[in-house]
């Protein structure tokens, strides 16, 4: 996934979901403008429905269980495998 550390930190310190939006859209090379009205919609749409079921897994776990960090883990290593695939197929 690359270093993300400065979007992560930003977003902990403001907690606002558009500006991570903008950030996932300027990492992607994308504008608003340079996309189709539909595809900038369904872009945000997935993006806030991925944040969505995340923070509903997150809310539902064990605090403090181990079972809890082998699931946030494995998301971790599905989404680095994702991406990395992303970049590897252009």
């Amino acid at each position: 996934m690359g270093d993300q550390s400065t979007t992560v930190d930003a977003f902990l310190k403001s907690g606002d979901l558009k500006e991570a939006f903008n950030n996932y859209l300027e990492k992607m090379g994308l504008a608003k403008g340079q996309l189709d009205s539909i595809q900038y919609r369904e872009l945000k749409r997935a993006f806030y429905g991925g944040v969505s079921s995340l923070l509903l897994i997150t809310l539902n776990l064990p605090e403090g269980d181990e079972e809890s960090f082998k699931v946030i883990d494995s998301i971790e290593t599905q989404c680095q495998i994702f991406w990395e695939s992303e970049v590897s197929n252009g």
